[in-house]
């Protein structure tokens, strides 16, 4: 038997709940236990029944508008539970489950949750105010949906599969510590986590969408488990904090530099400019892991080694991608600029430049070559002219250094990363 608590008259209410705790306390007492419970019309406030001071053992009600102070709640099984429009405050759970419950404009005030179960329910328009969850470790498949959080614990538990999310963005932030706890395959989804903090947690495949992350949100002593990283969307890291580089790493995976920058540009639907890669084939190692960041980056870009088709003349296939992609990323050194084939590609590319009126040039380099070569010491001599004007647009624009990172096994990834997106800004 299920019997429904609804505040309408104050009189029919009150001998509604008082023929069913009859009912229980004479028929089914074997079964249920209903201790300290009294209640008469002075305890009617409003449209609440007040409930105060009481331990209470019974058994699955579905009620509306009830508020319970000071309550103790122990090893209740609240199974296919509806609550609406109720308070508790000051009130403690312990040992209880909650299975396939729906919870909607209830408010949860300085309670104590432990040693619990909450498993498949739902969570609706409520209010967390200074709630501590301690040892609940099943916390499963629940949905926190348009809840107001303050000043909440959870402490020692494991929240698997749940999903918490903000009807609308923009709300407050939620604030939440989770400590010592256990957070796997949970979604966060427009939440906003600028007040929480996780600390020395263990995540495991979450997902972080639309969110807005603090520096204090993820403290350094998180860990991933068994590399089952946590995803975050490009969205969640433009509205965020510079997020730490280890947490990126450790519990995302992420070991791109400045992520941020990036995410920025993305979200805002700037266009990148193609690019054209032209370098000496004695430094494709250094071209090829270059180009592989850009093209993780968004960048569609042309490298002969994979781009180059078969079939054509060589100088036409300079020429025509040339002419066909926006920019010309030029990897400068003493082998690209002594190369017959990159002066080609340097002479169509100034030529694009001067028919456009525009700089399509992005010079980096390696070596100093670029800046040490005297015009004299061009060979072959027929050409001086035509590779010294090439070399001269060349040193008119802002060439990046990548000098120490011309042998690939010996850079630092993190710098590395960071000359990338400058050469990303140049690309907008």
């Amino acid at each position: 038997m299920t019997q429904v608590f609804e505040v309408k008259k104050a009189s029919e209410f009150i001998k509604r709940l008082k023929d069913a705790v009859q009912y229980f306390d004479k028929v089914e007492h074997e079964v249920y236990e209903i201790t300290q419970f009294r209640t008469d019309e002075s305890e009617l406030q409003g449209e609440r029944l007040v409930i105060n001071k009481k331990t209470l053992r019974w058994p699955t009600f579905s009620f509306n508008f009830l508020e319970f102070q000071e309550c103790i709640f122990k090893n209740v099984k609240f199974d296919n539970h509806n609550t609406w429009g109720c308070n508790f405050e000051n009130c403690q759970f312990i040992d209880c489950r909650f299975q396939d419950c729906s919870t909607h404009e209830t408010d949860f005030i300085n309670c104590i949750i432990t040693s619990s179960r909450i498993e498949r329910s739902i969570f609706g328009d409520c209010s967390f105010l200074k709630n501590t969850f301690t040892q609940c470790h099943e916390i499963y498949d629940t949905y926190f949906g348009g809840c107001y959080y303050e000043e909440n614990i959870v402490e020692s538990c494991q929240v698997s599969f749940c999903r918490f999310e903000s009807l609308i963005e923009g709300d407050e932030a939620n604030h939440f510590i989770f400590s010592n706890s256990g957070i796997t395959g949970t979604s966060f989804n427009s939440f906003n986590l600028e007040k929480t903090i996780f600390k020395t947690c263990l995540h495991s495949r979450n997902i972080f969408s639309n969110t807005s992350i603090a520096k204090q949100t993820f403290q350094l002593n998180n860990k991933c488990e068994d590399s089952n990283y946590s995803l975050i969307d490009l969205h969640s890291l433009a509205k965020s904090d510079v997020i730490h580089l280890s947490i990126l790493d450790s519990i995302f995976g992420i070991k791109e530099y400045d992520i941020k920058t990036y995410a920025i540009g993305m979200t805002q639907n700037i266009k990148l400019q193609s690019v054209f890669i032209s370098y000496s084939f004695s430094d494709k190692e250094f071209a090829n892991r270059l180009n592989d960041s850009l093209k993780r980056k968004g960048v569609f870009t042309f490298l002969w080694e994979k781009n180059a088709p078969g079939g054509k003349r060589l100088k036409s296939i300079m020429s025509e991608n040339i002419n066909s992609y926006d920019r010309v990323l030029f990897i400068a050194s003493e082998n690209s600029i002594k190369s017959e084939a990159c002066q080609y590609e340097l002479t169509n590319a100034r030529a694009k430049q001067d028919k456009l009126w525009k700089t399509i040039f992005i010079p980096i380099h390696i070596d100093d070559f670029l800046f040490s070569l005297q015009k004299d010491e061009i060979r072959p001599r027929d050409k001086r002219e035509e590779y010294w004007e090439n070399i001269k647009d060349l040193r008119e624009i802002n060439s990046l250094d990548f000098k120490k990172f011309r042998v690939v096994n010996t850079v630092n990834e993190d710098e590395f990363e960071r000359l990338v997106y400058k050469l990303i800004d140049a690309l907008k």
